[in-house]
């Protein structure tokens, strides 16, 4: 498993994972600290690097407004094969993101459910709820 840091986390972040075993670049380390964030996508998915599922993982969750919450729909949790299967990425190495994102508690499972803690931080939830509070007003 490979992580690719990026520029807004301390490169001590990739010390501590390659001290942990895996294998783990800082964007700095790699000439990407100032680069726009297509090159910095370009560089991970060449490498097929993990933040590419770190980054389909919120994308995914922002997508489901479920508060960080990943959901097929309001009752069904996204497993792992779907993850697998809308990452387009192969389930071993969904599995194995998922197993390292939980050990660094970026994500928790809660009865077979995965969620990102402290989702706010990722997102701008109050934009997000006054969007949804508009939209439902127009309809």
């Amino acid at each position: 498993m490979r992580f690719l840091v990026d520029a807004q986390l301390p490169p001590a972040l990739a010390r501590m994972l390659a001290a942990k075993g895996f294998k783990a670049e800082h964007v700095y380390d790699v000439e990407l600290g100032e680069a726009e964030d297509n090159r910095i996508w370009a560089y991970a998915k060449q490498a097929d690097a993990i933040i590419i599922i770190w980054l389909k993982l919120l994308c995914f969750a922002g997508r489901s407004c479920s508060k960080g919450v990943l959901l097929i729909n309001s009752r069904i949790p996204c497993t792992d094969v779907m993850m697998s299967a809308v990452f387009r990425r192969p389930l071993n190495k969904v599995k194995l993101a998922l197993s390292a994102f939980e050990k660094l508690g970026m994500i928790e499972t809660i009865d077979g459910v995965v969620t990102i803690p402290k989702w706010s931080k990722h997102q701008s939830l109050d934009k997000i709820e006054k969007e949804q509070d508009l939209e439902r007003l127009v309809y």
